[in-house]
């Protein structure tokens, strides 16, 4: 299946394989979806570090299991400021 690198300007890193795969729920403007992401193993940033180089933001450091892409957090900002 699709897995999107993390690191390595969005190539896939030499030293991973494809089972080193992580799933995550990640909420974008038109919903949620199930992303496989591939870890980075020559690095040693976390996995939430690597996410936001990727444009998304986490819901936890530990094992993050759900994400919200930047665009979306855009989004809801400019809703909330322009309801206000």
């Amino acid at each position: 299946g699709l897995q999107v690198p993390l690191s390595h300007s969005g190539r896939f890193c030499p030293n991973s394989h494809p089972s080193d795969e992580h799933t995550m729920s990640v909420f974008h403007i038109n919903g949620y979806h199930k992303v496989k992401f591939r870890k980075c193993r020559c690095s040693d940033k976390d996995m939430w570090e690597l996410l936001l180089e990727a444009g998304v933001f986490p819901a936890t450091e530990k094992n993050p299991q759900t994400g919200f892409t930047i665009a979306l957090l855009r989004h809801q900002r400019t809703c909330s400021l322009r309801g206000k």
